[in-house]
């Protein structure tokens, strides 16, 4: 601090968007439609226990589950967090943020949510065991962005071969292309995965290879 200066303020930061968040605005959202849980559940491809559980805060879906509900009621997976507010500043220290598994897998890794919901931009921390696999691939209007921190990943767009990727390497692409990503070599690795939807009606689509 120069002298002479008033001590610089810290602007309060949103809370991070716990996965107990998610539950409240599934259920504003479903309601809104005007969809029962059976029939939310039955376009997710999940039990409607498995919904109210998740609308009650009592179970945490996975982020394919998120996008499947997302592609449900046919918004943008970041809809169904809640939003910070107009001019909002979110922070999220190291190692905090709302994480969820890819997946149901065992091998699934598990993304840290690094953004508020109702935004266009999505960023997501995944950390990647050594030898994890999980061959669950995602589609979105809208493009991404991949950067690697740590270690290597491979990326996969389509059917292509994979795309090897090392630390401060980035890749670029339309999401409507399936992808998925897995570790490579037998280092862990961390990186960054950045979603842009075009509007909030952008659907989601999860499949397995």
């Amino acid at each position: 601090m120069s002298p002479g200066t008033a001590p610089r303020r810290n602007p309060r930061p949103a809370e991070a968007v716990g996965s107990a968040q998610v539950g409240p605005t599934l259920r504003s959202l479903r309601t809104a439609a005007g969809m029962s849980m059976v029939e939310l559940a039955r376009r997710a491809g999940v039990t409607q226990p498995f919904v109210s559980q998740v609308e009650g805060g009592s179970a945490t879906p996975s982020l394919a589950t998120l996008y499947r509900f997302a592609q449900a009621l046919d918004v943008a997976p970041t809809a169904l967090f809640p939003a910070a507010g107009p001019g909002a500043l979110t922070v999220i220290r190291a190692g905090a943020g709302p994480a969820f598994p890819n997946t149901g897998s065992d091998a699934s890794p598990v993304g840290r949510v690094l953004t508020s919901g109702g935004m266009r931009l999505e960023v997501i921390e995944y950390q990647l065991e050594p030898g994890a696999v999980d061959d669950t691939a995602f589609a979105h209007p809208g493009e991404e962005l991949v950067y690697v921190l740590e270690g290597e990943i491979e990326l996969f767009l389509d059917d292509a071969a994979g795309v090897v990727l090392s630390p401060g390497d980035s890749a670029h692409f339309d999401a409507t292309r399936t992808h998925r990503f897995a570790a490579y070599g037998l280092d862990r690795a961390r990186h960054l995965l950045v979603a842009a939807y075009p509007h909030r009606g952008s659907r989601s689509t999860v499949t397995s290879t």
